[in-house]
């Protein structure tokens, strides 16, 4: 009778695991297809790339997927009758490409769970209050790439560098600066950093740098980098021989010596990955913003002849795009 009870209640504890266990498996490997809210700030191939590898990351999951896509730069006002669209969809997941989709999915989706990308500083845009814990309802991967890694790119493709200079918009709250000046001295370097406060001020801060800094050293900013400054720091810095790492390959091809871009593809199979891991019951808030984890290296061939600087065979050789020969 003892065995008799044993094995009964072995095979209820055996029905109950098989309940438990049906119960507990990821949404991402049911049979109904993921309803993807795909929110644009526009339509532009790094949004595309990123796009894609999210598409292919949860494909690859065994999901199937039922996307509906959604492009604010055809929308008027301020997106009412968008968002009422897409609530009406009832998605089980908002995937927002761009700080002004991710602004618009918190504003007007909070409802759902929010997935974000192809965004910069995350925390200053509103978008998250932290990049540890984002918010409620909304997580997701940003374009920040560390400096550290950045300032170890120039380190290594300039060995005897010593000081690096970088021309900062004063009036930001997200203060890269402080991070900089952190990356540059655990390296052994010294930052020579200059505040703009007004576009006006940028040729006259860029002498002071050319004087004193072995490189300039860039990341995105609107009020520094407009498409006429620009033109003249680059120009600036070849006359003057000096070095210049920009944020973007097009920056490269146009005469800067190199710069390191984020894997947009990637960023989006980041992005699929956190989108699983919500289906498999976290909480959005819950899960940090995600840095990206692949960059990718241009070098100018022809602006390191101008400038007298020879790039180690090593470098070249892990350049994902060389411009001025060997394009």
């Amino acid at each position: 009778m003892k065995l008799l009870v044993a094995n009964t209640r072995g095979i209820f504890l055996l029905f109950a695991l098989a309940f438990l266990h049906a119960a507990l498996v990821p949404t991402v490997f049911s049979d109904e297809p993921l309803k993807v809210a795909v929110v644009r700030s526009k339509v532009i191939k790094p949004y595309n790339d990123a796009l894609l590898g999210f598409m292919d990351e949860l494909w690859s999951s065994g999901r199937k997927i039922a996307p509906g896509y959604y492009d604010l730069e055809e929308v008027e006002g301020e997106g009412k009758e968008l968002a009422d669209i897409i609530k009406d969809e009832n998605p089980d997941l908002v995937f927002a490409l761009g700080t002004q989709a991710a602004l618009f999915a918190r504003n007007n989706l909070s409802d759902f769970p929010i997935i974000f990308s192809m965004v910069l500083n995350p925390v200053e845009s509103g978008i998250a209050e932290s990049l540890q814990v984002p918010g409620e309802n909304i997580t997701g991967v940003c374009l920040n790439i560390p400096v550290e890694l950045q300032f170890k790119k120039i380190k290594e493709i300039i060995p005897d560098i010593k000081r690096i200079g970088y021309l900062y918009d004063a009036r930001k709250k997200f203060d890269t600066n402080k991070e900089a000046r952190q990356a540059a001295n655990k390296l052994g370097l010294q930052l020579i950093s200059r505040p703009i406060y007004s576009r006006k001020d940028v040729p006259q801060e860029l002498s002071v740098l050319i004087r004193e800094a072995d490189c300039l050293w860039s990341e995105i900013d609107p009020l520094v980098y407009s498409p006429q400054s620009a033109r003249h720091i680059i120009m600036e810095t070849l006359k003057a021989r000096l070095p210049f790492m920009a944020f973007s390959f097009p920056y490269v091809k146009a005469g800067a010596l190199l710069a390191l871009e984020c894997n947009y593809y990637d960023i989006g199979k980041q992005s699929a990955q956190t989108a699983i891991k919500i289906l498999e019951g976290r909480k959005p808030g819950s899960i940090p913003v995600a840095l990206p984890r692949e960059t990718r290296l241009a070098i100018n061939r022809r602006t390191a002849r101008t400038i007298g600087l020879t790039i180690p065979e090593k470098s070249l050789a892990k350049a994902d795009k060389i411009f001025g020969g060997g394009e």
